[in-house]
């Protein structure tokens, strides 16, 4: 293992080129899921919980593959940065996600005709069922897509997948126009617009990718598994966290719900590019661990935060200052949209943190220490926000507030839990086995 090591500065220079195309791919999906939200506003705050409420199941249902899968870019980036092969991922990375898919899709519908009963009124139940039946379509799709932006991540190229996640926005925005207040298909018609863009969005990936996807795998399968396997556990069980803390919001009051939909929306637009540097430190690390310069990991990280921090800075002075103006765009409940406008305010101060928790997991991730951080996140996400948020937001009437002050609380320990684990360098010995891993994985 080469000694030579990185700077911070020397850093910057490749996060840079790596994170921006996949922050304007995420803003662009944040831009997709507002419109939505925009459009399904107009129909009242009880339709707009109950896709929110639907949104937050298909995301739990999605996230074993979205953890999983982020173990493609991993293994890609370990071998590239050994200078081996990386080609055979790609079609190792798909066969997994079909399977996923399959198995997912299966316990979406299953889960269906439990919506209405976390629900309040009758009509937020029956928007959540008709918005998630036709949602679930859009689940291969999207499993497909995930691992090929992952191949795509770790071989450097960002743009192929931005390039697909701008067009899916172009189309999903047109649908949606065209479905909800022309023909007025309500909540059914905005996932029926997703739905169709998450079909374009794979497609127009598949195509830059098809001449790695004929490249037999021999061993990568089982590799992304294995490195795979705890990430995506980790996330399944923290979403779940997630979705526990709307049904607590959804036990109080459809409002509740619907503020909660409002302001994540717009902190999406501080939170994804926060998860694109996150992307962009995980293949650094990633690269630099399969190049066997293991001190680089840390100048990864100082570059990573400095980006991360500035731009979690300009977004919560964006939504201190100006977050009451733009939570005004969401109908004309005032209740509603004050809470919406607090959510705001907490997000302001909750973003620098939260930066800083995206950074350290996707290092970690990177080198391939996935087991610990899995088990210290999942820990933080049950044990701390599903009982302050119960405390918070129902035994204390706070709300919507009061499931984000749980979650603010979870963030921070969640920054010393891990950046504990960075510091302590107990992710070098999981990172050599994983590049013992990446690199006895080869094609046929």
């Amino acid at each position: 293992m080469t000694t030579r090591r990185n700077t911070w500065r020397h850093e910057l220079t490749h996060l840079i080129p790596l994170s921006w195309p996949v922050a304007l791919s995420m803003l662009s999906y944040a831009l997709m899921t507002l419109v939505d939200t925009l459009f399904v506003s107009q129909l009242g705050a009880p339709v707009l919980a109950g896709v929110g409420l639907a949104g937050v199941v298909y995301f739990t249902l999605l996230a074993f593959p979205a953890g999983a899968l982020r173990a493609v870019k991993t293994v890609v980036a370990q071998r590239t940065g050994a200078g081996r092969t990386a080609e055979p991922a790609a079609r190792a990375a798909v066969w997994i996600a079909l399977v996923l898919a399959a198995l997912f899709s299966v316990l979406c519908w299953a889960l269906l005709p439990l919506l209405p009963r976390f629900l309040q009124s009758a009509e937020a139940g029956a928007t959540a069922v008709g918005y998630l039946t036709v949602r679930v379509w859009a689940v291969p799709f999207d499993c497909v897509f995930m691992a090929l932006r992952e191949y795509r991540y770790g071989t450097g190229d960002t743009r192929a997948p931005m390039r697909a996640t701008l067009v899916a926005n172009a189309v999903n925005v047109g649908l949606d126009a065209l479905f909800v207040p022309v023909l007025g298909l309500g909540a059914e018609g905005a996932a029926a617009a997703t739905v169709t863009a998450a079909l374009a969005q794979a497609v127009f990936l598949v195509v830059p990718t098809r001449a790695a996807l004929r490249v037999r795998a021999r061993g990568i399968a089982t590799t992304i598994l294995r490195l795979g396997g705890p990430s995506g556990v980790q996330f399944l069980i923290e979403t779940g966290s997630f979705f526990a803390l709307t049904v607590i919001l959804a036990r109080h009051s459809d409002r509740a719900v619907a503020a909660h939909q409002v302001a994540l929306q717009l902190v999406h637009f501080g939170f994804l590019p926060a998860v694109a540097i996150g992307e962009a430190a995980s293949v650094r690390a990633g690269a630099v661990v399969g190049a066997g310069r293991f001190r680089s990991v840390y100048a990864v990280t100082t570059a990573s935060l400095m980006l991360v921090w500035a731009w979690a800075a300009a977004t919560g002075l964006l939504f201190a200052l100006g977050g009451g103006h733009i939570a005004s765009w969401f109908g004309d409940d005032v209740a509603m949209l004050d809470e919406a406008r607090v959510l705001l305010l907490v997000a302001a101060v909750l973003l620098l943190p939260d930066g800083a928790h995206i950074v350290l997991r996707g290092v970690l991730r990177g080198t391939g220490d996935v087991t610990v951080p899995a088990v210290l996140s999942v820990a933080g996400a049950w044990l701390i926000t599903p009982p302050l948020a119960l405390w918070w937001a129902l035994h204390l009437d706070l709300g919507a507030r009061g499931a984000w002050f749980a979650l603010f609380v979870e963030i921070l320990v969640a920054n010393v839990t891990l950046g504990w684990r960075l510091r302590s360098r107990g992710w070098v010995a999981p990172a050599r086995v994983s590049r013992r891993w990446s690199m006895d994985a080869d094609s046929a």
